[in-house]
């Protein structure tokens, strides 16, 4: 009987509570994902010039050695 009171709360909730805490939640997640993003974004760009520089030293040595 214990366990039925502590988690009578849980479904005498009202819809408004449920659906502020379900926002919250999802709006946390997407704070998130949208941080991850950029981070991605940022490393994306780094490993672009990084492939540059690398295909720039490859021409540079391929044309010194013929």
């Amino acid at each position: 009987m214990d366990v039925a009171k502590r988690s009578n709360g849980v479904f005498h909730a009202s819809a408004e509570k449920i659906l502020e805490k379900g926002l919250s939640v999802m709006s946390k997640a997407c704070d998130a994902l949208t941080t991850r993003n950029k981070e991605l974004e940022e490393d994306v760009e780094s490993l672009e010039k990084e492939i540059g520089r690398i295909k720039n030293r490859l021409i540079l040595e391929t044309g010194e050695r013929e």
